[in-house]
């Protein structure tokens, strides 16, 4: 009995560090990284299923072309430089995550397309998109969904920038 509290207690307190280090993430991409934030953002929602379709390309994707580059003594290297930029990726695209769910959530939930975020509104976008998380088999694929709409923009905006 004791280890089934102690192992509650430990899920309750991992699920507050990853609401507040997501919340945390996301207020200082908002408000430092203001316009590359919105453009992300934007393009995630407006062309929603567009960046589904690419972050899930990217996902799935790059480890497989990552593993078969390492397999090779030459791609090593490369292999090993794509893989570090991917996690980077996955990173950022986990934080506009909650950005992104926001957004969604004002225009199609609450109706209000014009909305700015705000702290309040990313800070229960963050509790929410945990809980919703949690939902067996529909609240994984709403935040799946979220996820790679995310990295799609993400993956997209960065390209853009590098490339110009």
């Amino acid at each position: 009995h004791n280890k089934k509290g102690i192992l509650l207690g430990l899920i309750g307190f991992a699920t507050l560090i990853k609401i507040l280090s997501s919340f945390v993430a996301a207020i200082i991409a908002l408000y430092f990284f203001k316009s590359q934030t919105a453009t992300i953002v934007e393009n995630s929602v407006t062309k929603f299923w567009k960046e589904v379709g690419r972050g899930f390309i990217i996902l799935f994707v790059v480890p497989i072309a990552v593993l078969i580059s390492c397999i090779t003594v030459v791609g090593l290297l490369p292999g090993l430089i794509v893989l570090f930029t991917y996690i980077a990726l996955l990173i950022l695209a986990s934080v506009m995550s909650v950005l992104v769910f926001a957004k969604v959530s004002l225009k199609y939930v609450f109706k209000k397309e014009n909305q700015k975020l705000s702290w309040w509104i990313v800070l229960l976008s963050a509790l929410v998109l945990i809980i919703i998380s949690v939902i067996p088999f529909i609240g994984w694929i709403v935040g799946l969904l979220i996820f790679t709409a995310s990295l799609g923009s993400t993956s997209h905006f960065l390209y853009k920038k590098i490339r110009s």
